[in-house]
């Protein structure tokens, strides 16, 4: 898989996940969604996961956590 197709999937899971780092957007949708402190994080985490193998599963809240990513 190359690069550029490991951002695309991490560009996807952003988007299906409905994360954002927009308070704007995430206090006016009207879906659940994830704030964080900065979306770049989210994908460069995703991608690190799948350049080492990691499995990513559905546990969003899981994810960033282990990333020490910041969210709401």
């Amino acid at each position: 898989m190359t690069y550029e197709q490991m951002c695309d999937m991490a560009r996807q899971f952003i988007t299906d996940c409905e994360i954002t780092d927009s308070r704007e957007t995430f206090e006016a949708s009207p879906v659940p969604m994830y704030l964080v402190e900065d979306v770049a994080k989210v994908r460069e985490a995703y991608v690190s996961d799948l350049e080492n193998g990691v499995e990513i599963d559905g546990d969003v809240g899981e994810f960033l956590d282990r990333h020490g990513i910041k969210w709401e």
